[in-house]
């Protein structure tokens, strides 16, 4: 996972207007028509681009679609930046794809379903969210939702990411709010990077009201179901069910960490797969807790095909280290 976002640096023009006055906004725009370019500049492909408190209104079905074959050029279903406010009334489908490389100034070829960014900064939709995100080299995200961010969904949520050798990310929540008022779906997948279903990073409040279902898997990295971690807050209202399987990597089903609290109200079936080491739930550090309200199946499974190498393969159901807590309210299998 990357260090910590951080706001462009053009977006301390913006929080600073009141020092320039009605100037701003104008200021602003120069700055990112000078930012898009200058040579190294991140630029590339969004098909919708809203900043500075404006507003795009969709009334009926929208589909967007961004693609781009060049190196350190990424793409964008929605970029919504800044205080400005993106709304479709009528559901919501995204497709966007990278096959260029990070290029020699270390600009990245991402590819981004959904994007806020910035205090004020909302994507409102009522209806089904449809997200596909592919890219070759970079980060596939289905939404990432940064910075006092928010993320208010009406309807059903289901992304399609994947990267053959960056990290793949189902939704991320970054000090943002979201909702998700119906199912959930994210199936997320890699060759060489980490895979993680749901990334809540110092979340405010993620709430997933309808059931939910994470797929996520990788050849050679890391996965993840859902990592919750620096006081990031998650609830989900129905069931939850969790398959992270990783063949090199270490796969995890839940993962809460540095004060980061989640509670399961439905049943909780969580399914994890590694040679290299597999986890179903781990708390970790103080103030970190799962609640598990419902009937909960935790299944660990250990496809070492070496027996040599199996004794040096650790698994585990549930980790609970430096006084984090998990807590079973209802009947448990944990299964090894």
């Amino acid at each position: 996972i990357r260090d910590q976002p951080r706001s462009r640096g053009l977006g301390d023009v913006y929080k600073r207007q009141h020092g320039c006055g009605t100037w701003a906004p104008a200021l602003l725009l120069l700055a990112r028509l000078f930012q898009g370019l200058s040579v190294g500049g991140e630029y590339g492909s969004d098909a919708v681009y809203s900043d500075v408190g404006a507003k795009i209104n969709f009334d009926k079905q929208v589909v967007l679609k961004a693609s781009t074959a060049e190196d350190g050029s990424s793409a964008h279903g929605a970029e919504i930046l800044y205080g400005s406010v993106l709304t479709a009334k009528d559901g919501l489908t995204v497709a966007v794809s990278t096959t260029g490389k990070t290029d020699a100034y270390s600009s990245p070829a991402d590819a981004v379903g959904l994007k806020t960014l910035g205090a004020g900064s909302k994507i409102d939709v009522t209806g089904a969210t449809l997200i596909t995100a592919k890219t070759n080299s970079g980060i596939a995200t289905g939404a990432r939702n940064w910075n006092d961010g928010e993320l208010d969904l009406k309807g059903a949520f289901a992304a399609d990411v994947s990267s053959k050798s960056g990290e793949a990310i189902g939704l991320y929540n970054y000090d943002s709010t979201s909702n998700v008022a119906d199912t959930f779906r994210a199936r997320v997948s890699s060759e060489s990077g980490a895979a993680t279903g749901i990334l809540n990073w110092a979340s405010k409040d993620a709430v997933f009201k309808g059931d939910a279902i994470i797929t996520a898997s990788s050849t050679n990295g890391d996965v993840k179901g859902i990592y919750n971690r620096n006081n990031a807050k998650a609830t989900f209202e129905e069931a939850l069910n969790i398959t992270a399987a990783s063949v090199s990597g270490k796969s995890t089903g839940i993962l809460g960490w540095q004060g980061g609290s989640l509670s399961v109200n439905g049943s909780a079936v969580i399914d994890v797969d590694s040679q290299a080491g597999a986890t179903g739930v781990w708390v970790d550090t103080a103030g970190s807790s799962i609640d598990f309200r419902g009937k909960s199946l935790i299944k660990v499974n250990n496809s070492v095909v070496d027996v040599k190498n199996r004794a040096a393969v650790y698994n585990y159901g549930v980790i609970a280290a430096n006084t984090g807590k998990v807590t079973f309210a209802d009947d448990t299998v944990i299964d090894l």
